[in-house]
């Protein structure tokens, strides 16, 4: 209600004390909180973003003159960042230590929570969301941790990050999740899916958990992704024979496939317009 109340103000939120957090900064902190105080608040705040869906001055309020959006962002580094760094076992039964337990129920709370303000709230909010989850937790805690030294810690990196495909199901967080993964890169120029694909080779704990993620990735079915993964290692044709490559080559044969392919579309769902 208070998010509501100073929307009507004029002034908006006053500049606070350097170094002094505002008194609605505190009451988002509140949101982290994994009790019955923090469920209550995190559900009370969902409610006033399904209203921001359809007030605009509300959103824009929540969106750009209130700390809600990188408080979510940062919560999540927060419980990244008190995740263990050790996996038993050699990766295919993701087993964490007991005294992890809470900090991946945690984790895992927080990401449904982050889901479930993009899926509820107005696009404004969507989107700084999605800005505060690539800089602040993508960008400044993942990337890091999924390219640091000791294979260990790098194993169970994969792994968070693996839970964190699994978990959003909105377009617009997976899609900050691809664009770090496609377009951000190691000291060596490669981006960070090459590197993972690179390290299937080892055949160790690393290698289960990295191609375990792959498979997330390819379950997407995001047109990038395969592209990466799958298409552009076909395009060179060196899996075909020369018997076979003339026919793959063949523009009529590839005409006739798609219109098969078209063929197969449901009459109902030729009446609607492009």
């Amino acid at each position: 209600m208070e998010v509501v109340l100073r929307c009507e103000r004029a002034d908006g939120l006053r500049p606070n004390k350097l170094g002094h957090p505002s008194a609605t900064e505190k009451h988002f902190v509140v949101l982290l909180n994994q009790n019955d105080v923090g469920q209550l608040a995190r559900d009370a705040l969902l409610l006033i973003l399904s209203v921001s869906a359809k007030h605009e001055h509300i959103a824009e309020f929540v969106a750009y003159k209130s700390a809600f959006c990188p408080v979510v962002a940062t919560g999540l580094s927060g419980c990244f960042s008190q995740l263990g760094r050790i996996l038993t076992g050699d990766g295919a039964e993701r087993i964490v230590p007991e005294h992890a337990a809470e900090s991946l129920a945690n984790f895992h709370s927080s990401l449904l929570f982050c889901n479930a303000v993009v899926q509820a709230a107005h696009p404004s909010v969507v989107e700084q969301i999605c800005n505060f989850f690539y800089s602040g937790f993508l960008i400044s805690v993942v990337k890091p941790a999924l390219l640091q030294e000791e294979q260990e810690a790098v194993a169970a990196a994969t792994v968070y990050l693996q839970l964190c495909v699994e978990t959003v199901t909105e377009a617009p967080l997976l899609r900050t999740v691809i664009r770090m993964l496609l377009l951000e890169r190691d000291d060596e120029d490669r981006t960070l899916v090459e590197v993972v694909v690179g390290r299937i080779a080892n055949g160790d704990k690393l290698g289960v958990v990295s191609l375990s993620l792959l498979d997330s990735l390819l379950q997407i079915g995001c047109e990038d992704l395969m592209l990466v993964l799958v298409l552009r290692h076909l395009l060179p044709m060196h899996h075909v024979t020369r018997a076979q490559l003339s026919k793959v080559r063949d523009r009529s044969q590839a005409v006739a496939s798609a219109e098969r392919l078209l063929d197969c579309v449901p009459q109902c769902m030729l009446t609607f317009p492009e």
